[in-house]
Parts: structure tokens; C-alpha cells; sequence
């Protein structure tokens, strides 16, 4: 895994390696936030029988990491 990792950071077009951080889960309540505007509720898991069955879930997020590869475009400065 070393050696893959060196390798890995010698590439030109390879921006950052860094170690895999360890997630935890510390917002057991973050389903009544995003549902409700008491944050008390889950009204679109109750009241519209959604179960995560066949279906597509969205994830919030605290915002975008503009340098990340995936939004970097060196032709094209990022304004904010």
C-alpha cells in the first residue's frame, strides 16, 4: 500500500493523497432537520409512506471544496 501510495503522489496529475479519515455518525436527529421546521418531525417519511424502497436519496452537505479535482478547471478561475 506504500509503495502504491509514493507512486500515487509522484504523478503530475495528481493534486492531493491523503489518509481516509474515520466517520462517525455523531447527528442522530439530522432526519428531523432536513424534514422539518421545528426539527421535531419526519412528516415526508410519515405522511408519504417513503421507506427507501426504489427510491433516490439526496445528501446535505456543508458546502464545496472548489480546489477538489473534480471542480478544477486550469482555463478557468473560480469566482465566489
Amino acid at each position: 500500500v506504500d509503495a502504491v501510495v509514493e507512486w500515487l503522489s509522484e504523478q503530475a496529475r495528481v493534486r492531493w493523497v491523503e489518509e481516509k479519515p474515520e466517520f462517525k455518525m455523531h447527528n442522530k436527529y439530522a432526519s428531523k432537520a432536513v424534514q422539518s421546521v421545528d426539527g421535531l418531525s419526519t412528516p415526508l417519511w410519515d405522511n408519504h409512506d417513503l421507506k427507501g424502497q426504489n427510491q433516490v436519496i439526496a445528501v446535505a452537505d456543508t458546502g464545496l471544496d472548489i480546489d477538489s479535482c473534480f471542480f478544477r478547471d486550469a482555463d478557468e478561475a473560480v469566482s465566489m
